[in-house]
């Protein structure tokens, strides 16, 4: 007799009976394992019956299925296909299905006896329903907590077990598993997840050699690395939109004192930017609320201020323009500053540093002034004052600040905004 037809008949006898046949469904576990070719054959036959309307029968094709995970392990999973996948989110679904409701309505009105066999839905199948949709969760969680490294290769499993978790469907803990270090699927000793749970006690299953634990411990770390490395790039994009943002409010600032026409809610936006990406830096740990302004003096920024005497060039930055004290320049005369009638230049901020070939842009980590030797100096305000900054902004343009992004937003949120989070909200448009 040939293996697929030594298992279709292995199969039928599994899916047909009237209790779960522990032997036969042993049996059809080392088929598969025998000849891998045969686990689509497998999983075919399982499809069908997880789409049955009687509940004892999806219960079958259940237990068959875990079994198959638990001994064939990736083998197994990677045989589930994205209609088997739908099909046991359609169980988890069940009792919200019109179908299911139009039963229990049914047998609730007291003519279950008049109706066909099947139709109403009494305790025993709502409850035989129920432990169907707790077993797909929990075969999925499996599924899942032991095969984390290898979405790839499993879609299927994976999407559905996703979008069940956003539509808000707990997954229960399981006695066994990762979460107990007793991790019941064959293969799962390379997974992260088994690696989090397992302990060096002598309840450590026995099931993970040392080398592969070395193996997993080694991609975990370079994983970590890679995220590390992301995120100082993360902070380093931010520091330079920062930069930029205020450097282009400092230019219309400089257009509203000489009269020029400008976009004010343009100007209020960008000083939003400023005062959210440095609420995320400060979430992040980046920068500190209590570094003292003193530790980067900003450099001069001519503003144009119209006196009684005439048009005088306050060599100041809006930091100092709010502490009360009017720098020596600002009280001297217009020749002190300039002669023939005509401005000092504007002071151009220095380039960016250019890296070259072979320099690894990350060599220094973040800190409270991440990112300045990178960008070359570009970020000009003390860590401490940007507020300050938007303050005297605001009161320079007699702007009022409108609601910021962060109001009653608690740190915790801005460091998953700063962390490349896709559900978290965007920074930057």
């Amino acid at each position: 007799m040939s293996a697929a037809r030594e298992l279709n008949d292995a199969l039928s006898v599994a899916l047909s009976s009237s209790s779960i046949e522990w032997a036969v469904n042993v049996q059809i576990c080392d088929l598969v394992k025998e000849n891998q070719y045969l686990a689509p054959l497998a999983m075919s036959r399982v499809d069908e019956h997880l789409r049955k309307e009687s509940a004892r029968a999806v219960q079958l094709a259940l237990s068959l299925l875990e079994m198959l995970i638990k001994n064939c392990g990736l083998l197994a999973c990677r045989a589930v296909t994205a209609g088997m996948a739908e099909a046991l989110v359609a169980i988890v679904k069940k009792r919200e299905s019109w179908r299911y409701g139009f039963g229990r309505n049914l047998h609730k009105s007291g003519f279950s006896d008049w109706l066909p066999q099947g139709v109403a839905i009494g305790e025993d199948k709502r409850e035989q329903w129920r432990m169907a949709s707790q077993k797909v969760l929990e075969i999925m969680q499996l599924c899942v907590d032991a095969f984390l490294q290898h979405e790839g290769s499993m879609r299927p499993i994976f999407n559905a077990y996703k979008q069940l978790r956003q539509e808000g469907y707990q997954f229960p803990r399981s006695a066994t598993g990762v979460a107990a270090d007793l991790c019941l699927v064959n293969g799962a000793e390379d997974s992260p997840a088994y690696l989090a749970g397992a302990t060096s006690s002598l309840s450590a299953p026995r099931s993970a050699p040392t080398a592969s634990a070395s193996w997993a411990e080694g991609r975990a770390e370079g994983r970590a690395e890679a995220e590390r490395e992301k995120a100082e790039e993360e902070i380093v994009r931010m520091v330079a939109a920062r930069a930029d943002a205020s450097e282009r409010v400092e230019v219309l600032v400089q257009a509203l004192e000489q009269g020029s026409d400008f976009d004010p809610a343009e100007l209020e936006e960008l000083i939003t930017l400023v005062e959210d990406i440095s609420e995320v830096l400060r979430g992040l740990g980046v920068e500190s609320d209590e570094a003292p302004a003193a530790n980067l003096p900003p450099p001069p920024v001519p503003v144009l201020a119209t006196q009684p005497s005439g048009p005088t060039w306050i060599d100041a930055s809006p930091e100092l323009l709010i502490s009360g004290s009017a720098p020596a320049s600002a009280a001297a005369g217009p020749a002190d500053h300039f002669s023939g009638g005509s401005p000092p230049p504007r002071t151009v901020p220095a380039p960016a540093r250019v890296m070259e070939d072979g320099e690894d842009p990350l060599f220094e980590a973040p800190s409270h002034h991440a990112g300045e030797s990178l960008l070359g100096g570009r970020k000009k305000k003390p860590v401490g004052s940007w507020s300050q900054w938007a303050s005297s902004m605001r009161s320079m343009t007699g702007t009022s600040s409108s609601r910021r992004l962060g109001d009653g937003v608690p740190r915790s949120v801005y460091a998953e905004m700063g962390s490349g989070n896709d559900d978290a909200m965007p920074l930057f448009h």
